[in-house]
């Protein structure tokens, strides 16, 4: 005859056994949709990072050489694409940097129609931030500030 208290015994440790690894199961992935999630974030952020050294220097170029802030040249038109592009990234995965995007773009733009009519016989009147240095740099730190409010730096 079987002793019930070895039986109660041998299904209770299965049971736990049981629960123990569904627990276990669910907090790796948990563990693992967390740390996708940050490769993800770190992964636009560099993207959008990317995108504003190029247009520093699709910018800088322009500001060489007048000719190329033309609309109709491809130096312009890498730079609308490359904003289009940043503004993509954020509106659909960033929100969080939405203001900081709309001050970058506009100061931007604001320094693209500077330089375009810099040579007209009546200058447009110079925009507030005509530092290009000053306009990348700003946004650029909302980028780390995210970056380490979220955790998801290197440091």
């Amino acid at each position: 005859m079987l002793d019930p208290t070895a039986l109660l015994s041998t299904l209770f440790g299965g049971l736990l056994a049981i629960i123990g690894s569904v627990v276990t199961n669910y907090y790796i992935q948990f563990s693992s949709n967390k740390t996708n999630k940050q490769k993800e974030i770190r992964n636009l952020i560099e993207q959008i990072y990317k995108y504003t050294r190029d247009t520093y220097y699709l910018v800088n170029n322009m500001e060489e050489d007048h000719s190329q802030s033309d609309f109709k040249t491809k130096t312009y038109r890498d730079f609308q694409w490359n904003l289009l592009n940043i503004e993509m990234l954020i509106n659909l995965y960033l929100a969080q940097l939405k203001e900081p995007f709309r001050s970058y773009s506009e100061d931007l733009n604001d320094l693209i129609f500077y330089i375009q009519h810099f040579d007209d016989r009546v200058p447009p009147q110079a925009p507030q931030n005509t530092s290009l240095s000053r306009i990348t740099d700003a946004f650029r730190e909302s980028l780390t500030a995210l970056l380490d409010k979220k955790g998801y730096g290197l440091k």
